[in-house]
């Protein structure tokens, strides 16, 4: 029998960790890939993916809407990621890529430029255009977050 979020998170409200191990599971990808893309580091965004599920583990309560986790998962990825790269002390602010620098030669190397480089961008941007460009979400969204994020 297949279980879907709602019952999931009243399982797990009830004291059920294995329904939230299971929600865990099925969105652990999603967001690694959220972080990681904003972040830009490996292992600062499995430290932060952990953090977040625990954040979202200890505050489920607060969930109104237990149809919407998947949503309010990734907002609470978001937030955090926003707080992680505010909290940064030393980023370089002017650092040029070289195209000679780069191994662009395969999709790893690539991919590795993107990424440095999405780092390079201002916290709005970045967190805008990996929201519509790379994961595809709709335009609506991506006016909402870019308007939370002026806030």
């Amino acid at each position: 029998m297949k279980v879907n979020d709602r019952e999931l998170v009243e399982m797990a409200l009830k004291g059920d960790k294995e329904a939230f191990g299971k929600l865990v599971r099925i969105y652990q990808n999603a967001v690694y890939t959220i972080v990681f893309r904003i972040i830009g580091n490996f292992a600062d965004a499995q430290d932060i993916t952990q953090e977040i599920f625990i954040e979202a583990y200890t505050k489920l309560y607060q969930l109104k809407e237990p149809d919407k986790f998947a949503g309010w998962l990734r907002s609470i990825a978001l937030n955090t990621c926003k707080m992680r790269v505010r909290s940064r002390k030393n980023l370089p602010k002017n650092t040029i890529i070289s195209n000679e620098s780069a191994d662009t030669t395969n999709e790893t190397g690539l991919y590795e430029q993107l990424t440095s480089t999405l780092t390079l961008l201002p916290e709005e941007q970045r967190t805008v255009l990996v929201l519509r460009c790379i994961d595809d979400l709709p335009y609506e969204l991506h006016y909402k977050v870019t308007y939370w994020t002026l806030l």
